[in-house]
């Protein structure tokens, strides 16, 4: 039906309805938007409410969290709970005093016993009562706590904040903060936007079969504090005035407390009986005007509106020069204007789209779901080698036909189905290297094509292969002349120590020949690097006995070690062990440098090697120092190149390190189907590193020889 006929018929229809009719239609929408608005009213008024008790709960949460986790506190009781001297007693005290001190609110703080028993208070009069049996005491020995409120002596509400108290994992008392509730007695008194008789409730956590206790006090009840009311369960919801009321409740996740917001119903609709008449009068009045305009207005609007479709058709098209006619300044004028602006926008961003597509340096490529190629560019072309368009449309499988062992119809297939980003890495052709990526176009849920993007790594390739091989024939060519000066420099500190008496010419030689081994590790460093990056290590794997493979990796370690005054040492396994199924040299090649790095950042000590079998059928092997360890800063520089997880720009030159051993480690590990991690560090108390690796099935002659002594 067109618009101009559903006006038509809008008029006739107010027109002919009786006033009676019209009146109560009126009615029914007044009450209607006036309970929506309500609504809408106590739910903000509930969200408004709900979140400043949340913050007052989490903030309560926060601090006996923090009390309960102050170091200095946690570090008395315990010695106190091992020793009970008075001397531990006042030192809480202390403590205390200084907590609520720098937190006014609080009006009394306890700490107690795993039995319950008071053993600091700042309130000394309070020292040796006993809370066991207590709600708070269970509550507080199960967790933290802040859902009990209290009425003192004198009958001033108050809440308990409790949490059990914890020193090495295990529990040593428990806190209780006595504080105070100013700040829920502000939320729940603040009567904005409820009316005269709205207000806010705050009400214990909801439980089966238990009737509603009042936690606060509300607006027509100061005494209604902890006490309980029996809601009636029949008809509309009643307060605990038994007037009829429209209220909201919300749960608070933190402590499981209800908050309600409710006006009273006579309140709310007071407005409803005098908006009826009036909106009845004004229905007829519209009416009457609606019928005199009926026959005019909707007839020229709708010639305007068939014509502005009519345009909006062919632009939609691709006519993007059509423009509609503004014949009027109303409000058809102004979108009118506003719609061959958009058009004209919409021309010069389309032009600015193209020019950007085939001025981009890496191919581009649009087609729809059967693939037709909607838009290429000139890098596309030049990439896949295809010649210019021809007279007919183009097709992605044309385009792709000459790319050695790529199906491009697979990829746009399983892009399109599956409605997400696709890639395709190292695809050749004619000797050239790129990568492709496919997009799906998505549009109201539904794909209508997709976006390939080609990027050209040929010369990436090249330069990384040049880069390679250099670096390999550099390190091949520097291995050979170090070999010889440290076999000569070894020669004459071992054969012509006579000709070497002057001091300063044996600190000169072994200088040189420490310098030498020192070169030499490097250029192995680096050829193990090269070698893995381009794949050409080999991994033999068998299994072997891998306790047997750390001492051997203690043997290559121990000189080093004795030269700090370290000790190494192997931690006996519990039981026998399954062998480990890798590449026994390379094995010994990683632990020896694990055990090499342990004994750079250590000072002194024992380095430990221990072993852990594990339910997937893997052995975690453990090399724990207790050296530096390593600052969290510093922990993201781990198992890169030439970096070194250390917090000081010295550490270099002092542990004369290159930073490859944990990079090479790892790229071992991972060529034998492990890992090598860093699994615990603590800065001043040393640092952990291991090596997962996988085991196999235990033979009759390695399980005696895997049977090590301690």
């Amino acid at each position: 039906m067109k618009i101009s006929q559903k006006l038509v018929l809008l008029f006739l229809f107010n027109g002919l309805i009786p006033t009676l009719a019209i009146g109560g239609f009126s009615y029914f929408n007044t009450q209607r938007s006036l309970d929506q608005q309500i609504q809408i009213q106590l739910r903000n008024t509930l969200a408004r409410q709900s979140d400043k008790i949340d913050i007052v709960a989490t903030q309560n949460i926060d601090t006996i969290t923090l009390f309960a986790l102050r170091e200095q506190m946690r570090l008395i009781l315990d010695h106190y709970d091992q020793t009970h001297q008075a001397a531990d007693r006042q030192q809480l005290n202390a403590v205390l005093t200084t907590f609520q001190h720098d937190n006014r609110s609080l009006r009394r703080i306890h700490i107690l016993d795993t039995n319950g028993a008071v053993i600091s208070s700042s309130d000394p009069r309070l020292i040796g009562k006993s809370y066991a049996g207590t709600p708070v005491f269970a509550k507080g020995s199960a967790g933290i706590d802040v859902t009990l409120f209290f009425k003192d002596i004198d009958g001033v509400l108050g809440q308990y904040l409790t949490a059990p108290v914890f020193q090495n994992g295990h529990k040593i008392g428990v806190a209780i903060i006595e504080n105070q509730v100013d700040s829920y007695l502000q939320v729940t008194s603040d009567y904005t936007d409820t009316g005269k008789t709205g207000e806010t409730f705050l009400v214990g956590p909801a439980s089966s079969g238990r009737p509603t206790q009042y936690l606060t006090p509300v607006r027509f009840n100061a005494d209604a504090a902890l006490t309980v009311y029996h809601a009636t369960s029949q008809g509309a919801p009643k307060d605990y005035r038994n007037h009829p009321v429209l209220q909201l409740t919300k749960t608070i996740d933190s402590t499981g407390w209800t908050v309600g917001v409710k006006m009273d119903k006579a309140e709310v609709y007071a407005p409803v009986f005098q908006l009826r008449n009036l909106t009845i009068i004004t229905i007829v009045v519209i009416a009457i005007a609606m019928a005199l305009l009926g026959w005019f207005f909707p007839r020229r609007l709708s010639r305007r509106l068939t014509r502005f479709t009519a345009i909006a058709t062919r632009i939609r098209d691709g006519s993007l020069g059509e423009r509609v006619q503004v014949d009027s300044k109303d409000e058809i004028g102004t979108l009118a204007t506003a719609f061959n602006d958009m058009t004209t926008g919409l021309l010069e961003s389309h032009a600015r789209l193209i020019a950007s597509i085939l001025g981009l340096s890496q191919g581009f490529i649009m087609a729809n779901t059967d693939g037709t190629v909607i838009t290429i560019n000139d890098a596309a072309r030049r990439l896949l080698k295809a010649p210019s368009a021809g007279s007919g449309p183009e097709t992605m499988s044309a385009l792709f036909h000459n790319v050695e062992q790529f199906d491009i119809a697979k990829y746009i297939k399983d892009c399109l189905e599956q409605k997400k980003p696709a890639e395709a890495r190292d695809v050749t052709l004619e000797g050239a290297f790129f990568n492709i990526f496919l997009s799906p176009i998505m549009l109201d849920g539904q794909t209508r094509g997709v976006v390939v993007l080609l990027s050209d790594e040929t010369e990436e390739r090249i330069l990384q292969r040049s880069r390679d091989e250099f670096f390999s024939i550099a390190s091949h060519e520097l291995r050979t002349p170090l070999t010889a000066i440290r076999g000569n420099t070894n020669m004459m500190l071992d054969y012509y120590k006579e000709q070497l008496k002057d001091p300063d010419l044996h600190s000169i030689v072994n200088d040189v020949y420490e310098a030498s081994v020192r070169l030499i590790d490097i250029v192995n460093d680096f050829l193990d690097m090269s070698s893995l990056e381009q794949g050409k290590i080999a991994f033999v794997n068998a299994p072997f006995d891998i306790v047997a493979t750390a001492k051997e990796a203690i043997i290559a370690t121990e000189k080093a070690a004795a030269d700090k005054k370290l000790t190494l040492r192997i931690a006996p396994p519990k039981e026998p062990l399954l062998p480990v199924v890798a590449d026994h040299d390379r094995v010994r090649q990683i632990l020896a440098s694990m055990l090499d790095n342990a004994v750079k950042f250590t000072e002194t000590g024992t380095i430990t090697i221990s072993f852990e079998p594990t339910a997937k059928a893997t052995m975690r092997i453990h090399v724990t120092d207790p050296g530096r360890g390593i600052p969290p800063e510093a922990q993201k520089l781990l198992f890169h190149k030439f970096q070194q997880a250390t917090g000081s720009i010295l550490t270099r030159d002092n542990t004369s390190a290159t930073g490859l051993g944990l990079y090479i480690g790892r790229l071992l590990a991972q060529g034998l189907h492990g890992t090598l991690d860093m699994t615990h560090t603590e800065v001043g108390k040393g640092t952990t590193f291991t090596l997962e690796l996988p085991m196999g099935e235990a033979t009759a002659s390695v399980q005696s020889f895997i049977k090590v002594e301690s």
